[in-house]
């Protein structure tokens, strides 16, 4: 495409590129046309003939493919360029000019921000904003010559302000889905399908198998994919009892006939010292912080040869695991109270662990709707600058939120918080990393599916359950809860408790107001941490004022 120069990392994994013939679109990654309907399997897109308009291009790559892409438009009539980020957002893609040159990254570290726009200037008003809801790093820069495309946004690289969003994920939910028996069946063919598109050009994978439900069924889904069998695969397992669950993914491994490797994790083995230098990335680690898991599994995937490691994040939201009351609030008020929603009264209720006038007193709540933040925490340790902070504009997902029903409205936002996993990490950094259950047409069909048919039951994720049941060893499949790895955390945090100290007493956040020194000290001590973990906290924290001090 003319006026674009096109420049890869000899270490970042290896992408397609595709253009049209009038050179006027350009294609980075893997793109796939949708399946016609009746069972088709996605397959790769020919965008040859693809041209014309940009909006209408732009709205032709949404609506008929899908796929782990950034894609080039040129504006016919005026040579304008744009930028258009797929849906998923699997491929992060920033901006920064200096007003003639433009660069579009995935990072753009801070050798290259001075040499294109000079000093970076920080958005101290924005980090405030971040302390309150640490989903704004997923979608907002902190450095004021840096504009983030959203995923399924496009965005003229010439022009500030000028991204609109193109996917509309409010609109995606509000579609009508047959609400018949046949859901599993188009659940599970999508997933396999959305599977098997993303991983059909890597000879060699890494599944990451926590011993959870959602890698379970994508390992089902993996052993299934060609000939070659199913994907070797590791488990990470922590010395305390309660992040252990290796019992789990030995069955999911057994049932498959898939290699297994297990790594039994100490506290003691983390070094959060590695957050310190960030200059190679213009947003902070948050989804990469666990420095002994990105050692483990990109050295595992080295040592197998693979190309790319499969993680089952996203499961949660998409199949919705969220244990709200509020599913009995949506099917109410779509059918009426009566005998075909009585059940869905009775056993949300039960999900949450509370009774019928749960239920109702979560019906009164949800009409004063309140957003979830990546990280709820209580603020205790903010300081004064930081408890004045404004609140950041919604993620552009959630503009019209209050269109959907209430606990809808949870699931987009979970789904919304998934961008969080396209952050950076060592393993996106040498392998492609692949979240098949964030794929957009994953994403598309539950966000459509009504929240009482993915829940139902005594157990969560009960539609993806039911889906999949075939693949699920029964210890999986009438499993109730998740591991917990907060004590391991926490222990972790006391290992590391000198450097932290040092990093955030001393640090930025607290000269600016934005951490409270004292609170933070006590809170930063052996007998706080066992007494009160609050592991994610600490760790943002830390993380973000590495990133600061990197930055400033």
């Amino acid at each position: 495409m003319a006026g674009i120069d096109l420049l890869i990392r000899p270490s970042a994994p290896a992408m397609p590129v595709a253009t049209n013939r009038d050179g006027s679109l350009l294609v980075i990654g893997r793109i796939f046309e949708r399946g016609p309907g009746g069972g088709a399997p996605s397959k790769p897109a020919d965008i040859a003939d693809l041209e014309g308009d940009v909006d209408r291009v732009a709205r032709a790559l949404v609506d008929d493919h899908w796929g782990s892409y950034l894609a080039f438009l040129r504006q016919p009539a005026t040579d304008e360029l744009f930028i258009l980020r797929d849906p998923s957002g699997s491929i992060p893609a920033a901006i920064v000019s200096d007003g003639e040159l433009a660069i579009v990254a995935d990072q753009i570290p801070r050798w290259l921000h001075e040499a294109v726009a000079g000093k970076p200037t920080l958005d101290w008003s924005l980090v405030a904003t971040q302390l309150h809801d640490p989903s704004v790093a997923s979608r907002r820069s902190f450095l004021t010559a840096v504009r983030p495309v959203a995923a399924g946004g496009l965005a003229a690289i010439d022009a500030v302000p000028s991204e609109r969003p193109i996917w509309d994920p409010i609109k995606v939910a509000a579609r009508a889905v047959p609400d018949t028996d046949r859901l599993a069946q188009h659940l599970a063919f999508t997933v396999r399908d959305s599977v098997a598109a993303l991983t059909a050009s890597h000879d060699q994978l890494l599944l990451e198998l926590s011993g959870g439900l959602d890698s379970a069924i994508l390992l089902g889904c993996l052993a299934s994919r060609h000939a070659g069998g199913p994907p070797p695969c590791i488990n990470s397992a922590t010395i305390q009892a309660s992040g252990d669950e290796r019992v789990y993914a030995r069955a999911a491994a057994d049932r498959h006939g898939a290699m297994l490797t297990e790594i039994v994790v100490a506290p003691a083995e983390m070094d959060y010292a590695r957050l310190a230098d960030q200059s190679d990335v213009s947003e902070p680690r948050l989804y990469g912080t666990d420095a002994t898991h990105e050692r483990l599994v990109t050295g595992l995937a080295d040592a197998l040869g693979a190309s790319a490691i499969v993680t089952g994040q996203g499961g949660d939201a998409v199949f919705f695991q969220e244990p709200t009351p509020l599913v009995a609030v949506d099917h109410v008020r779509a059918q009426g109270l009566g005998r075909a929603t009585w059940p869905t009264v009775l056993d949300s209720a039960h999900r949450a662990q509370g009774s019928i006038w749960s239920v109702l007193a979560a019906a009164r709540a949800s009409r004063r709707h309140r957003p979830l933040t990546l990280v709820e925490h209580d603020n205790m340790l903010l300081g004064p600058a930081a408890r004045s902070a404004a609140a950041a504009p919604p993620h552009p997902w959630l503009a019209d939120i209050e269109a959907l029903p209430p606990a809808k409205r949870i699931q987009l936002q979970l789904v919304s918080v998934g961008q969080f996993f396209r952050g950076p990490t060592t393993r996106a950094e040498r392998f492609d990393l692949i979240h098949p259950l964030l794929a957009q047409p994953v994403v598309e069909l539950c966000l459509a599916i009504p929240t009482w048919r993915l829940s139902f039951g005594r157990l969560d994720r009960a539609l993806a359950r039911q889906a999949f049941a075939a693949d699920l060893p029964e210890i999986i499949a009438r499993r109730r809860g998740k591991g917990e790895v907060s004590t391991y955390y926490s222990h972790a945090i006391i290992a590391n408790l000198p450097f932290l100290r040092g990093l955030l007493l001393d640090g930025l956040l607290v000269q600016h107001g934005l951490l409270d020194h004292d609170r933070l000290d006590a809170a930063l001590s052996e007998r706080s941490m066992v007494q009160r973990p609050d592991h994610r906290v600490i760790i943002a924290y830390a993380s973000l004022e590495g990133w600061l001090r990197s930055w400033s």
